[in-house]
C-alpha cells in the first residue's frame, strides 16, 4: 500500500503518546509544506509543464449533428466545419450503399465546406449518411454529422 500522507489516521485503540506524537509529526509536516511553498514553491502542487489540448472540429452547420432528409432524387449534402487550432479538415462520407461516397471541399478562411451527392436509390430508404471530419493534427481529433434519409 502507498501511503500519500504523512500523517497517520487515529484509532481509538492506538496508545495516547502515539497519538500525541503523530499530531505533532503532522504539525512539523505541514509547516514544512508551507514554509517551502512560500520560500521556493512546493513541486507537487501543479505540474510544470501543460500540453495545449487539441480540440476536435466544430460543426457549423448542419446544426446539432443530425438531420432528416427526404430524398426525391440525387440530393446533395452539406457539412460546414471549423478548427480552432486552423488544422486542415478531411471529411470522410459513407452510405450503406457506398461506404466511400465523393465529395467536394471548399475551404473559405476559418470554414471548410464540403458537399456530397446522394445519389436517389429506393434501398436508402431509412438508412444514414455519415459525414466524419477529421482534423489533421498528430490526435486526428474528429466530429461526426449523421443524415437520416426518407424517401417520401
Amino acid at each position: 500500500m502507498i501511503r500519500m500522507s504523512r500523517c497517520r489516521a487515529a484509532t481509538a485503540a492506538s496508545d495516547p503518546s502515539d497519538r500525541v506524537r503523530d499530531a505533532l509529526l503532522c504539525v512539523w509536516h505541514a509547516s514544512c509544506i508551507v514554509l517551502m511553498a512560500g520560500a521556493t514553491g512546493c513541486l507537487y502542487t501543479a505540474p510544470v509543464w501543460r500540453g495545449e489540448v487539441n480540440q476536435a472540429p466544430t460543426i457549423i452547420q448542419p446544426e446539432g449533428g443530425e438531420k432528416f432528409v427526404s430524398l426525391f432524387a440525387d440530393t446533395p449534402l452539406v457539412v460546414v466545419a471549423a478548427d480552432r487550432e486552423g488544422d486542415a479538415l478531411v471529411f470522410l462520407w459513407s452510405t450503406p450503399l457506398d461506404p466511400d461516397l465523393a465529395s467536394t471541399e471548399r475551404a473559405d478562411g476559418e470554414l471548410t465546406t464540403s458537399t456530397a451527392v446522394v445519389p436517389f436509390d429506393v434501398l436508402l430508404d431509412g438508412e444514414d449518411v455519415d459525414c466524419l471530419v477529421v482534423d489533421q493534427s498528430d490526435d486526428f481529433n474528429d466530429s461526426r454529422v449523421v443524415f437520416h434519409l426518407e424517401i417520401p
